[in-house]
């Protein structure tokens, strides 16, 4: 997953279904030659076996055989996972659960799978769904970086904080790097009153990506809220300076000059 789709001052969902790896490494590309052949044996023994039950046990015990032999099919599982990315994107997230459910079945053991439906649930607005399929998905692959990080906003917005701040140190095992970790930590200590902890944690986001100006405002209003309006205010002037004539950071721009002016207003009674 890109690292700017992680970004977010107040814990963006991050959710970029493209960033699942492109569904374990291939899954959109043509299988190998020589696969489509074999299936075609394999198909034809199912076919062999399916009709020996339409004679045996009639159409139900054939109809169950078919559909277990199709779950068994690796192109199934692809197939799935296929049209759950692409009703994803279009952003029919209902057909995209139930495409993903169906390749889960084909496969428990597929992380994307998990995190397409953890993905799709948030879009859905169902985040306690959402935290089920992500510890699935993590449980297959607990290294994936994008999945724990997805988690950890996730929690954070369920007010969870603790746990959030768990999935997020796990995240900065795994990446040092990702400064989005520190920058929500920051904000998580913030409001349970933790302003040196949140501190320290703004000033390693800033030391990591010094060009996110979003952390310079969050570290203002941690300084605000310890009782450093001094402090708060040089961060704030900083931002403003910085973002003030970019289109694109303009609303972190407005929102620097208005707590500005009211810790002005402040000082001046």
């Amino acid at each position: 997953m890109n690292e700017d789709n992680m970004a977010g001052s107040e814990g963006n969902d991050a959710e970029d279904i493209s960033g699942s790896n492109a569904a374990e490494g291939n899954l959109l590309q043509e299988e190998q030659t020589g696969e489509g052949a074999a299936r075609g044996g394999r198909n034809l023994w199912k076919y062999i076996v399916i009709l020996v039950l339409v004679l045996a046990a009639g159409i139900p015990g054939a109809y169950y055989a078919y559909k277990y032999f199709e779950r068994s099919d690796p192109a199934y599982y692809t197939q799935h996972m296929t049209m759950g990315f692409e009703n994803f994107r279009v952003g029919r997230y209902d057909a995209a659960v139930e495409e993903f459910k169906n390749a889960s079945k084909a496969n428990p053991e597929s992380f994307d799978a998990n995190y397409g439906l953890a993905l799709a649930s948030l879009r859905m607005k169902k985040p306690e769904e959402a935290v089920a399929y992500f510890e699935k998905a993590l449980k297959i692959s607990p290294d994936r970086q994008d999945a724990r990080y997805s988690l950890g906003v996730t929690y954070q917005k369920l007010g969870r904080m603790e746990r959030a701040l768990a999935e997020y140190h796990k995240v900065a095992e795994l990446n040092p790097r990702a400064f989005q970790v520190y920058n929500n930590a920051g904000i998580i200590y913030t409001q349970m009153g933790n302003y040196q902890r949140a501190v320290q944690a703004f000033e390693v986001a800033i030391k990591i990506k010094p060009d996110y100006f979003q952390t310079y405002f969050n570290l203002g209003k941690a300084y605000e809220s310890q009782g450093k309006p001094a402090l708060a205010a040089k961060q704030y002037q900083y931002v403003i300076k910085q973002t003030s004539k970019k289109p694109e950071t303009a609303n972190i721009a407005k929102a620097a000059e208005e707590r500005l002016a009211a810790l002005n207003v402040a000082k001046g009674k």
